[in-house]
């Protein structure tokens, strides 16, 4: 009844051919594991652990029952007969549901051209590339799977290709090898046998160019040379004068491809390279052999390593630049792309995300840059990306990415600055160091950006991008980096875990200002929801570590704005805007202090600046958090756009936490709109999710700077 194909992204298809709406990103990934694994059942608390896992285990199970009510609604599955519930498992009917994954898998294991050419057409690309869900869980699952079907998928390409090239079909052959190296450019017999393919239809200078983008991917992802086999075979290419007999491609024992050349006819002299099209010489006849299992195994290793290189091999042009509709900031604007973990080790994520953020963080600081922020550039994780796009999806021209590699207790990070409009690189460098230096080889990468920008910086700036880290505890720091996610989720269970982690950090440098104030926002959302035993005492523990982080450094922006809104909590309307005015002052690039001072200013009865502000937000950091919206909502409610304002809080971004904020703003714009059964039916989910709601308590934490906004505002919850 239904086609789910998986290769390349997620895409669900009627058996009429109508494409159906793909559902949450949550509901996606049940679905395809369900439908890969779909011979047995599955037990409800694996399911709600690998997708849910970092919620409590209540709050698990019920996300997974709404999960598997969208898909049956996604599925017209009324009967339950296609998503089967059996004790406490589930499973998926595989007859009711073709997946081209599970197809690819039959034809890649078979053998022949035809077969293994329906293989490749098949694979359309990465295992559900594109869709990412926060959970460690599925993530080691998806990375695992997405391994297994690009080795499956070389190995049937090697096999195609040799099937190819002993049948005589060279063109097709030529196709093969090179798809295959844009799946592994590091499979250095691939390219040899495209040079003798090459060589064999009379493209010498291309089998020439092959060898020197060889070159080139060897030095730059592995520093390493061609083997003496490839470079005898160029060494023949450019004479003329390949010899009789001689296999310059030849398998060295695992199975590898190999190329045999039969001589050529003089060609004059040694050294002329020949155009593309001058009379082919004779054969260079490749003959690919199967790889065998041992080497698929191999390739699987490097794999990793090669993934930097797909978008670059082959000599491509360059993309072209992004188009005259993109308007980008008259300072030098960049974004930080994740830098990519090359230690094949997953555990290693957090530390190489904290040297984004960190470096992020840095160029932040300088007034004369537009800098994008953190989260946005993380949505690009682990994703094949070319710069151009990048910088036309987030508005900027200069992009930098790099890779990190830990081994113990050494560290390599490589880097490199891109002018995407220009289409050239700026800067790059490597650095090989002990991990105690990695907060100084952050701090050399910023300067060096900042250098290479031509930014001027101001004395404060310099002096405070040395401090910017804030610990030498490299402990401390990853997991501070990790509380710092949760917090923004603001749910009551995600705060309770990030105040853990951040107590943690804490204990593990107490000098850490970063810690420090990141647990004082902990308690000041307590307060701001209702979370907290006593509203009173959460906000005085608050202000009382906000004092101790200013303390440790006195010009942390993030603390600022925290300042400025217990002050927004306390009453003090005006402290309030000053001080997140200085935060923004002291960080013109911090997103999250521009979204925060928009925020007090919808208390203030500025809501036209406060409109400005959080919009922005929203430019500094394309890919915001749920709660930018929520203050852009309330914003526009204020200014009595309630269209607008709905507009803005109906968009639930996909796998957010369901948040009570969104709800209670959207009942106050209902009401306003005259909606008032979508009211009634939001202030049932605000009690649902708080029984203990009050809507006098919300409109008092904070209240407004005119007391008749407050009462306002309470008549509408009421």
């Amino acid at each position: 009844r239904y086609e789910l194909r998986l290769l390349g992204g997620f895409t669900l298809l009627h058996e009429d051919g109508r494409e159906l709406a793909a559902p949450g990103r949550k509901a996606q990934a049940l679905l395809a594991y369900l439908a890969l694994n779909a011979d047995r059942a599955h037990a409800r608390e694996k399911l709600a652990t690998l997708f849910w896992g970092d919620r409590y285990e209540d709050q698990a199970r019920h996300s997974l029952r709404q999960a598997v009510l969208t898909l049956r609604k996604t599925l017209e599955d009324d009967d339950s007969s296609i998503l089967i519930s059996e004790r406490d498992g589930l499973r998926i009917d595989s007859q009711a549901i073709s997946v081209d994954a599970r197809e690819f898998e039959r034809l890649a294991a078979g053998d022949g051209i035809e077969t293994l050419s329906g293989a490749a057409a098949l694979y359309a690309g990465e295992l559900l590339d594109g869709l990412y869900v926060r959970s460690e869980g599925f993530d080691d699952w998806a990375t695992g799977e997405r391994a297994r079907f690009r080795d499956a998928a070389a190995d049937a390409l090697g096999r195609l290709a040799a099937h190819q090239a002993e049948a005589g079909e060279a063109g097709a052959a030529i196709e093969t090898a090179q798809r295959l190296l844009a799946l592994d450019p590091l499979r250095e017999e691939a390219h040899r046998a495209l040079m003798g393919l090459y060589a064999e239809t009379g493209q010498r200078s291309a089998a020439l160019r092959q060898f020197r983008s060889l070159e080139e991917i060897l030095r730059r992802e592995l520093d390493a040379e061609p083997e003496g086999e490839t470079v005898r075979l160029h060494e023949r290419l450019r004479a003329g004068q390949a010899e009789a007999g001689e296999t310059p491609g030849a398998a060295t024992g695992n199975g590898a491809p190999e190329v045999a050349e039969t001589p050529p006819p003089s060609e004059g002299a040694p050294g002329d390279v020949a155009a593309d099209t001058e009379a082919p010489a004779a054969p260079v006849r490749p003959v690919l052999r199967r790889p065998s299992i041992w080497y698929a195994v191999a390739v699987a290793i490097v794999i990793v390593v090669g993934a930097m290189a797909l978008d670059r091999i082959i000599d491509p042009p360059p993309p072209p630049p992004p188009g005259p509709e993109i308007v980008l900031p008259e300072r030098p604007s960049i974004a930080v792309l994740p830098f990519q973990n090359l230690s094949g080790d997953p555990t290693q994520d957090a530390f190489i995300d904290g040297i984004t953020e960190g470096i992020t963080t840095a160029l932040s600081i300088v007034s004369d840059m537009f800098v994008i922020a953190r989260n946005s550039v993380l949505t690009y994780k682990d994703k094949p990306v070319k710069v151009q796009q990048v910088a036309k999806e987030l508005g900027v021209r200069y992009v930098l990415e790099g890779s990190v590699q830990r081994v113990g207790e050494k560290v390599r990070i490589s880097a490199q600055l891109i002018d995407a409009v220009e289409g050239h690189h700026l800067w790059a460098d490597r650095y090989d160091r002990e991990v105690e230096d990695i907060f100084a080889m952050q701090d050399e990468i910023t300067l060096e950006i900042i250098t290479a920008l031509q930014v001027e910086m101001t004395e404060g700036e310099q002096e405070r991008v040395s401090l910017v880290h804030g610990t030498d505890n490299l402990e401390a720091w990853v997991v501070a980096g990790q509380a710092r996610l949760l917090l923004r989720r603001l749910t009551r269970e995600d705060n309770a875990k990030a105040r853990e982690l951040y107590q943690q950090a804490t204990e593990l440098d107490p000098e850490y200002p970063g810690a420090w104030d990141g647990l004082a926002w902990t308690y000041l959302i307590d307060a701001r929801f209702g979370w907290s035993v006593s509203r009173e005492a959460s906000v005085l523990r608050s202000a009382e570590l906000v004092q101790k982080t200013l303390t440790l450094d006195p010009a942390r922006p993030r603390t600022y704005a925290l300042l400025g809104t217990i002050k927004l909590v306390s009453g003090a309307h005006a402290e309030a805007v000053a001080l997140g005015e200085q935060a923004v002052a002291l960080s013109p690039n911090g997103a999250d202090v521009a979204a925060l001072l928009a925020y007090t200013m919808t208390y203030t009865g500025d809501e036209e600046g406060a409109i400005a502000m959080i919009e922005k937000a929203m430019r500094l950091s394309p890919s915001y958090p749920q709660w930018y919206r929520w203050v852009l909502g309330r914003a526009y409610r204020l200014a009595g756009r309630y269209r607008e304002a709905i507009g803005a809080l109906e968009v639930r971004l996909p796998d957010s936490p369901d948040s009570l904020s969104f709800r209670v703003e959207l009942v106050a714009c209902y009401v306003e709109a005259g909606e008032m059964a979508k009211a009634r039916k939001e202030a049932a989910e605000v009690i649902r999710l708080e029984p203990g709601f009050s809507a006098r308590a919300w409109t008092l934490a904070p209240p407004h700077a005119d007391p008749e906004a407050t009462e306002d505002e309470f008549e509408l919850l009421r």
